[in-house]
């Protein structure tokens, strides 16, 4: 069952996507392409160690993990 945690898909100026929620940017884990199934890190991940990240089926939020230690982007 999708979780209630609303998301924005973007793309960055080379076509990368990324997901935004709550002001925080995630950016995809996993192979992105040909698949409905996605986990999202924190794009803090590298410089503010931080540990929160969501999975998305068909682009809706199925679980989220971890907490932000980090303020929005």
């Amino acid at each position: 069952m999708p979780l209630k945690i609303p998301v924005n898909m973007i793309y960055s100026n080379t076509g990368y996507p990324k997901l935004v929620s709550n002001n925080y940017v995630y950016r995809p884990h996993n192979a992105y392409r040909n698949t409905l199934k996605i986990l999202w890190y924190c794009a803090g991940r590298n410089k503010f160690k931080c540990n929160a990240k969501l999975r998305t089926y068909n682009q809706e939020v199925i679980g989220s993990w971890g907490t932000h230690n980090h303020e929005p982007s």
